[in-house]
This record gives structure tokens, sequence and C-alpha cells, in this order.
């Protein structure tokens, strides 16, 4: 059974605080330190799913490496990159689409075929 998710109420510091986090591309990001206004913990948000971990008493970011390598997280960036692949595909699409059949503002589209347009009857 899966752990409940601790809900927070979570505000950013005030002036606002940053801690560091390798990234494990190498990168260091900056990410700014939440409080909870309940039990006054200081939380920080990940940058994959949005959830608040919160930091020791150090403002150590080891439960936030942590996090980012469940399963759930994971999940989160599996299906943002799907997302990200799914609109590209899409606007490629869109632009072949338009390519193809682009149409102008002037022209006046053919009427199908096997109905006379209203513009050949001939009213009396």
């Amino acid at each position: 059974m899966p752990r409940r998710v601790t809900p927070y109420a979570a505000v950013p510091l005030d002036p606002a605080e940053y801690v560091s986090f390798d990234i494990p591309t190498g990168k260091i990001v900056q990410l700014p330190v939440f409080v909870d206004r309940v039990t006054n913990k200081e939380l920080v948000q990940c940058d994959i799913c949005g959830r608040y971990c919160p930091l020791t008493s150090k403002r150590s970011t080891v439960t936030l490496r942590k996090h980012r390598g469940t399963k759930g997280c994971s999940k989160q960036v599996q299906r943002k990159r799907r997302h990200e692949e799914q609109d590209q595909v899409n606007a490629e699409a869109n632009a072949a689409l338009d390519a193809l059949f682009k149409v102008t503002g002037s022209a006046e589209q053919p009427a199908p075929r096997g109905r006379p347009s209203s513009r050949s009857r001939i009213c009396s």
C-alpha cells in the first residue's frame, strides 16, 4: 500500500532563500525554500512533479534526492517527455497539413461534385 502524501500549506520564505541542489546531470540548481504554515518545517519543491519535500535541520536536500528516485516522480518525467513528443508530432502534422491545404482568403472553394453551387442557379 502506498504511503500517504503529507499535505503541506507551504508559502515561500520572506525574504526569499535558496538551497543548492545537484541534479544528476551535473548541473547545480538553486531551489527556493518554503515553510509550512502549520508545522514551521522548511520545505523544498520537487522540480519534476511539484511535491514538497522537507529539508533536514542542516538544510540538506537528501529527502528531495530520495524522492526524485521514486517511481511516482520518474513516471512524471516519462509522462512529461511523452507529452512533449506528442506536442511536437502534432505541431509538425499541423504544419504539413497547412502547407498541403493552404487556404487563401480570396479564392472561392469549389462546389462538391454532383450538386450545383448556389451561384450557378438561375433565379427568375
